[in-house]
């Protein structure tokens, strides 16, 4: 058994996250294979960078980072005279097929229509066992065969198989009566059809509208047991339980620099473990510090609420002075790091350092 090859952390982390540098490049500085560095990152946790995102700042011979070189001779050679699909040059040039697109225009290729593009062969006595005998969904079949699942459909429309509607589906796909047994699950159906032609009866004769006046009642009502802290708490944990919550690319890579340089100091809060003032901070300070970190997105955060309330004025300054003001009525120190400043790690890292001293 071969000796685990050791990389440290910091190491790792300084080369792929501050220094930006792609698997193969830190592999090669670190007498590595790039499989090698991927295992590292997944083990040490910190997040990978998708295939748009691996791009910026990695191309050459133009100013503009996010501009991908692909001269024309190769494009020509690839798709006039290789007659490749946009899709199948896009795999090999490690780019999208949107991407492809937008080169063949830019270039003026004249690009094939749907007649003149390679046909998929598939046979009927194939697509029929695959689908009907075997109960796979167009998208299984689609992913197995490499195209797309609306070819499954077209093909299925071609060759006259019956599609399956979506209540037929899942009889061959339970997603949550998994394990129960055929007399609950045949229990269950019919009781649910006979919710169902109820809701339908009552609806046609017009019994299952709510008045004007029954909504306001609700709405009073929904309004007090809100003003009530408790509830409001409960609610909101069971809203972000039920929502899943995960954080995003954004939300990891910040998360990895706290973990690497902070770890005693700040621990991640998306499934709101802790909720202060009916508001869930995206991380919360340790040994009983009273401070937290928000991440705001530049949409979510400044062109949304600048549209909400038609104040085109409105800066990241307004912003952070609002949600420091709140957190400070309930006794918290606030630390605003916005999506623009990911950019910059080695300025975020200073900027945490210094508001956790």
């Amino acid at each position: 058994m071969l000796p685990e090859i050791n990389i440290p952390k910091e190491v790792l982390f300084r080369k792929y996250v501050i220094e930006r540098k792609s698997m193969h490049e830190a592999g090669k500085e670190l007498e590595v294979s790039s499989r090698t560095i991927l295992k590292k990152l997944r083990k040490f946790k910190i997040p990978t960078r998708s295939v748009s995102e691996g791009k910026i700042g990695k191309c050459i011979g133009d100013e503009n980072p996010r501009y991908i070189n692909i001269s024309k001779n190769i494009l020509q050679q690839k798709y006039i005279v290789e007659r490749k699909s946009t899709y199948q040059i896009a795999r090999e040039l490690n780019t999208t097929s949107t991407t492809i697109w937008h080169k063949l225009e830019k270039y003026n290729i004249q690009k094939r229509n749907i007649s003149e593009a390679k046909k998929i062969q598939i046979q009927r006595k194939f697509l029929y066992k695959e689908y009907i005998i075997k109960s796979k969904s167009t998208n299984d079949i689609a992913v197995e065969l490499g195209i797309c699942p609306h070819t499954i459909n077209n093909k299925l429309r071609e060759f006259s198989i019956p599609i399956r509607n979506r209540s037929e589906a899942t009889k061959y796909k339970p997603i949550w009566c998994t394990g129960l047994t055929k007399e609950t699950d045949e229990r269950l159906e019919k009781s649910g059809i006979k919710i169902s032609k109820t809701k339908k009866r009552l609806f046609r004769e017009g019994e299952l509208n709510i008045s004007e006046k029954t909504k306001k009642r609700m709405c009073i009502a929904a309004k007090r047991r809100w003003e009530d802290p408790r509830y409001k708490e409960k609610a909101v944990k069971a809203i972000a339980r039920a929502q899943h919550r995960r954080p995003n690319k954004p939300e990891s890579f910040l998360d990895g620099i706290i973990q690497m340089f902070f770890p005693s100091h700040f621990t991640i809060n998306v499934h709101g473990e802790a909720i202060l003032g009916g508001m869930i901070p995206d991380w919360t300070g340790c040994n009983g510090q009273n401070q937290v970190i928000l991440h705001h997105g530049l949409y979510w955060h400044l062109y949304k609420i600048r549209k909400e309330r038609n104040n085109p004025s409105l800066t990241k300054e307004d912003i952070e002075r609002e949600d420091k003001a709140k957190y400070r009525e309930l006794g918290y120190d606030c630390l605003v790091i916005w999506e623009d400043e990911l950019k910059s790690p080695e300025k975020v890292i200073d900027k945490i350092k210094n508001f956790s001293r």
